[in-house]
């Protein structure tokens, strides 16, 4: 009764209490603490995508999100491809993601294509509105001052994948390039919300039934802060769909077409 209590006081307090012998079960990784079962972490097919997007110049000074954050992105990509849909990713910087992805479903055999938009050289500065830029949302701008214009290396990168399509250009402007009517994915992390919004409106009619938006910094910040702004314009284009916008503890925003 008394080990109920305290474990009921710990967790009141923030604390996670793991059941004994479970100490080493612990996910903590990119602020999410659990020890829910994450076992999809020793799949060697997981973990040889999780190796081939680790291979960019960026990938030990950036940080990335964890494991978890990757399995949601492989998961909505296999969900795509098994609807028949293409895969379109809006914000690519070196192309990790895409990188696991195409490891993971074995993309190249597939009949799919995946289109990858950026401008490859950071956002835009005329993008962010003022707010924006005093909530920090410009805060990843020094990863592309330190590399440089980074299309060349996401060029190479998938220089052996036919159906993988790089594109470099501002959004919306550079959706005319995305020459698909069957989206299955559309991942957006622009870090910007203006042109996020008009990427979803332009792009949910060419979304499958079935199909899915992912946003990828949807929940990573608080009101006033980071990438909120994000938030505040994925719940409004929700709306404006009569859809619901999934908050899921990795930090995305799922929304599903009916």
């Amino acid at each position: 009764m008394l080990g109920r209590l305290c474990a009921r006081y710990l967790r009141s307090r923030g604390c996670i209490v793991l059941p004994k012998g479970d100490t080493d079960y612990l996910y903590d990784e990119d602020n999410l603490y659990t020890p829910h079962n994450h076992d999809f972490v020793d799949n060697p097919l997981f973990i040889r995508a999780l190796e081939a997007s680790r291979s960019g110049p960026l990938a030990q000074r950036a940080g990335g999100h964890g494991r978890w954050n990757l399995h949601v992105s492989l998961w909505a990509a296999s969900h795509a491809l098994k609807l028949g849909g293409d895969i379109v990713q809006l914000g690519v910087c070196e192309g990790s993601e895409a990188a696991a992805i195409v490891e993971f479903t074995k993309f190249a055999k597939c009949a799919r294509r995946l289109f990858l938009i950026d401008t490859f050289t950071g956002v835009p500065e005329e993008q962010w509105t003022p707010e924006e830029r005093a909530a920090g949302a410009d805060s990843a701008q020094w990863l592309y001052k330190e590399a440089g214009d980074l299309s060349g290396f996401v060029r190479k990168r998938f220089e052996n994948c036919t159906n993988v399509s790089v594109i470099q250009g501002r959004v919306p402007d550079a959706l005319s390039m995305v020459t698909t009517d069957r989206i299955g994915l559309l991942m957006v992390d622009l870090n910007v919300a203006a042109p996020e919004r008009a990427a979803c409106d332009a792009l949910w009619d060419r979304i499958v039934s079935g199909g899915i938006i992912l946003s990828d910094d949807y929940g990573h910040s608080r009101k006033g802060a980071g990438y909120y702004a994000q938030k505040v314009s994925f719940d409004e284009f929700a709306k404006t769909k009569g859809v619901e916008v999934l908050s899921v503890p990795t930090g995305h925003g799922l929304i599903i077409k009916p």
